[in-house]
């Protein structure tokens, strides 16, 4: 994603579901569903899956499609790409 997209900035709710999501990772290792975000920060999942493809638009995180628990922070990819390329290129 372009660094352009990231500039707009997020609404409150937008934060909200970052914010949540971050901290689902760092809770427990793998991504939340809509449903997760849904009943942690109390809006219907179909408010959460807008506020996703927002965050997704503007570079926050990623998702593939109709796969459950594919929402990962842009923070943790590149940390994981990080990662995969040390173990490639040991020093």
């Amino acid at each position: 994603m372009s660094q352009a997209n990231k500039s707009k900035p997020l609404t409150k709710c937008q934060i909200k579901v970052r914010d949540c999501i971050v901290n689902f990772w760092r809770e427990n290792n793998y991504p939340p569903t809509l449903q997760d975000i849904s009943k942690q920060i109390g809006i219907y999942p179909n408010a959460v899956d807008s506020h996703v493809l927002a965050l997704q638009r503007k570079g926050w995180v990623t998702k593939t499609p109709k796969v459950s628990r594919s929402i990962v922070p842009m923070e943790i990819v590149r940390h994981m790409e990080k990662l995969n390329n040390e173990e490639s290129h040991p020093e």
